[in-house]
């Protein structure tokens, strides 16, 4: 986990201006890295498909730990249906299991804490002075999505277009000393950005992998961060080569992925891979 932690600081006022104390104020920036994840942990393959842990039904796993039994690593999901840990409230000496306004405090304190923690470690990185980039531009994304269509058909979806069919977003650069954020306006598959697009059996598309080279080797500073939905929330980029809505479908599957449902289309991963490269390239100044 990364932390990033901005803090102003006023001094003294130098004179007067339009009638109101003219004071200069002065940015730190700092940044910390901790771990907050196990080096080792079980793993188990979903073969239900219904994100529980099911072996007697199937699902399998491997003893990575040798304890002889199955330790998991749970991160939260965004449906009540996903694995999520429990959350222990160390001041309440209490421990939220359902939902609530207190199991995200709790969390928050949590993160808080592990913030703090970060930022008193060795690994802290204070920044006083440095310079402050921006840059961003706007992209067309084809709307092939057929139920996305019919939401902008029937009002549900009112945010316009530009041109037939083809819906306007984001994406931006910025850098601040040695960080450097790059922004995207959707939910990026990971291997985009590390790991690698693959072109598996059973793809819509028989092409090679579009989005290449992966974009988060290329983001420059010590301190890298790519943020999905930022100003913008077009649903899931899939890789093209990856795109999979008719049978036969990859990877073994019976059904289709999840993704391809709530994405504009298979172009919006290159489009944006393109833009996305641009921005970065443009800062470097590689060719």
């Amino acid at each position: 986990m990364l932390i990033l932690v901005f803090n102003s600081r006023t001094q003294p006022a130098h004179g007067r201006l339009g009638g109101q104390t003219r004071a200069d104020t002065t940015m730190n920036a700092g940044f910390a890295a901790v771990s907050i994840t196990p080096e080792i942990a079980d793993t188990w393959t979903d073969v239900t498909e219904s994100y529980r842990f099911k072996p007697r039904e199937g699902d399998i796993w491997e003893d990575v730990t040798e304890s002889g039994r199955f330790d998991a690593v749970w991160m939260a999901g965004f449906q009540n249906n996903k694995p999520a840990a429990d959350i222990r409230d160390h001041f309440a000496d209490t421990v939220y299991t359902e939902p609530s306004f207190d199991k995200a405090r709790a969390q928050g304190i949590k993160l808080a804490q592990l913030s703090l923690d970060a930022l008193r470690s060795d690994e802290t990185t204070v920044i006083d002075k440095g310079g402050v980039t921006l840059r961003a531009q706007t992209v067309k994304l084809p709307l092939y999505n057929r139920l996305y269509r019919l939401g902008a058909a029937l009002g549900v979806l009112q945010r316009g277009s530009v041109g037939w069919m083809k819906v306007r977003s984001e994406v931006a650069f910025w850098q601040i000393g040695a960080a450097s954020f790059l922004h995207h306006p959707g939910e990026l598959y990971l291997e985009i950005a590390e790991g690698g697009v693959e072109a598996p059996e059973g793809q819509d598309f028989d092409i090679p992998p579009q989005e290449v080279p992966l974009l988060r080797p290329l983001i420059p500073g010590k301190y890298t961060f790519m943020a999905g939905l930022s100003n913008d929330m077009i649903g899931y980029i899939v890789p093209k080569s990856q795109w999979d809505e008719k049978p036969p479908h990859t990877y073994g599957n019976t059904r289709p992925p999840y993704g391809e449902i709530n994405s504009l289309g298979p172009e919006t991963a290159p489009l944006l891979h393109s833009a996305l490269m641009k921005l970065i390239l443009d800062e470097t100044g590689d060719p």
